[in-house]
């Protein structure tokens, strides 16, 4: 239980460091896209149709899966490095990945046109022509977005989340007034408000002189990068693999075994609830980043800076889960239109799921930091096999309802079990530190 003078002690700490500035002004952009987000969902839910949605739905899946690991995650290495130098090849090297990745997307999509055009546009239409286009923007964002951080480009970062805020609803209500109700609207409008940030990061940092210059990068350095970093690819891109899967698997699951409208209500009720958590605790994620990474040898101040995060994101959260719990269908009805009444129904159940995450979000990079990418992939591991064995349960009993409560039920399960682990390694970490300086201290007596 956190009590007042927790807190106290807490804001006397931070008090006059610049980790609360920097989370202050990420925290304001992300508040002020989270409005935009939530301002612009019931005119979109009304614009277009439940089973549309979870074709945009299905999509964004697929792209978050082949996007998280087109650069073999070694976008993470970009904010470690002691000198810009190594950070800049880790950067070129996660680009030289995406490109790779996009075209190899391309090549493939062409040739499954060419041998058999009508089951390429199945289900999507020609949207699905747009994947690689998706995939390399996507990634792109998560590259620069990296290097921002490095740089400590906090401004930047906030301005342009609230400007893809306002892009998406903009190309999404445009396109409807052109094309009318359509999948193509929705992806679109996804693609246009990533690229749109993309496009601010890259003005803004190049009239400050602060990208990464291509010259100054070798291939034998491209090659050191890839050698020096190889925990990435060796465990980092399985844990996102499989994390990308298991989140992507129920939308998939529910458009292929019961409708495109089930998984709309999944979605939209999933987006609802972590989108202003995502947004909040990407703010602080990225700035909890940047000092874990100062702080990687100092498993006393680590282990402070984990707890305080973990009280602070749980106090914010219980509000937010209780007006969910009571009133979620009620409110997703008045504020989406009657039609998404099941979406507030699906939300109670993921309400548990999406707190923990919520809290656990920021610290969720501290396996890479302590360099644990091997244990942090066994509990990924588990993570799989609870949520499926947990959304097989709900297929089996054919119900979509039962599906979710064990699938939140389970993720949420897992989260436990990491954050109990990396509290318990931390605290060793710290033991081990005390017992070596007392033995120090000890061999310095005469």
């Amino acid at each position: 239980m956190v009590r007042l003078r927790d807190w106290r002690q807490l804001i006397a700490q931070l008090r006059g460091s610049d980790y609360v500035a920097n989370v202050t002004r990420l925290s304001v952009g992300a508040t002020l896209a989270q409005a935009i987000g939530i301002l612009a969902a019931p005119i979109i839910t009304r614009l277009y149709q439940p089973h549309q949605y979870g074709l945009a739905a299905s999509y964004a899946a697929i792209v978050g899966v082949i996007g998280a690991i087109a650069a073999l995650r070694y976008d993470f290495a970009i904010v470690l490095p002691d000198n810009d130098e190594e950070a800049t090849s880790a950067v070129w090297l996660c680009v030289s990945l995406v490109t790779i990745a996009s075209l190899l997307t391309a090549v493939l999509l062409l040739v499954a046109w060419v041998v058999s055009p009508q089951v390429v546009v199945q289900p999507f239409g020609l949207v699905i022509l747009l994947l690689p286009v998706s995939i390399f923007v996507t990634t792109a964002s998560v590259i620069l977005t990296n290097w921002a951080n490095r740089k400590r480009q906090y401004t930047v970062l906030a301005r342009s989340r609230v400007l893809a805020a306002a892009v998406t609803p903009a190309v999404a209500v445009g396109t409807f007034l052109f094309l009318g109700s359509t999948v193509l609207g929705l992806v679109l409008a996804s693609l246009a408000g990533a690229a749109t940030g993309v496009l601010l990061l890259l003005w803004v940092m190049t009239n400050q002189q602060l990208l990464p210059g291509r010259r100054s990068v070798s291939l034998g350095q491209l090659k050191f990068a890839a050698r020096r970093y190889r925990q990435f690819p060796l465990y980092n891109l399985w844990m996102t693999l499989l994390d990308q899967l298991t989140s992507s698997l129920p939308v998939l699951l529910f458009a292929g075994l019961f409708s495109p409208a089930v998984a709309a209500y999944f979605a939209l009720a999933n987006n609802v609830l972590r989108l202003p958590m995502s947004l909040v605790g990407q703010a602080v994620a990225q700035v909890f980043y940047e000092r874990a990474a100062r702080q990687q040898h100092l498993p006393t101040q680590l282990r402070h800076l984990v707890l305080v995060n973990i009280k602070g994101l749980a106090l914010l959260a219980v509000l937010p889960l209780l007006i969910v719990v009571a009133l979620g269908p009620t409110l997703f009805a008045f504020v989406f239109g009657p039609s998404w009444q099941q979406a507030g129904l699906f939300a109670r159940f993921l309400v548990v799921a999406t707190t923990l995450t919520f809290v656990a979000s920021p610290i969720s990079m501290m396996p890479s930091v302590l360099n644990q990418q091997h244990v942090h992939l066994v509990i990924s591991l588990i993570a799989v096999v609870a949520r499926v064995a947990s959304i097989w349960l709900g297929v089996q009993a054919g119900s979509p309802m039962l599906a979710v409560a064990f699938y939140s039920l389970g993720e949420g399960a897992v989260i436990v079990v990491f954050l109990a682990w990396l509290l318990n390694y931390l605290h060793r970490l710290e033991q081990r530190v005390v017992d070596q300086s007392s033995s120090a201290l000890h061999c310095e007596v005469p």
